[in-house]
């Protein structure tokens, strides 16, 4: 995971997205769950493994 600023998120090792909003996503990693809370959230884009989250992000949990 590559964290840019309070802005933008560039997370590898995607196995899938579970939830998906303007205030909350949560990637499937296979091991755990990684909850990124915040405003105005989007995902830019998107491949087999890795996504760029972009918004204002608040926060970042790892759900096991």
């Amino acid at each position: 995971m590559n964290i840019c600023g309070n802005s933008e998120v560039i997370f590898e090792g995607c196995k899938g997205v579970v939830e998906y909003s303007e205030e909350s996503i949560k990637i499937n990693t296979g091991k755990y769950i990684t909850a990124f809370k915040g405003r105005g959230l989007h995902i830019r884009c998107m491949t087999e493994y890795s996504l760029i989250i972009e918004g204002f992000i608040l926060s970042i949990e790892y759900i096991m």
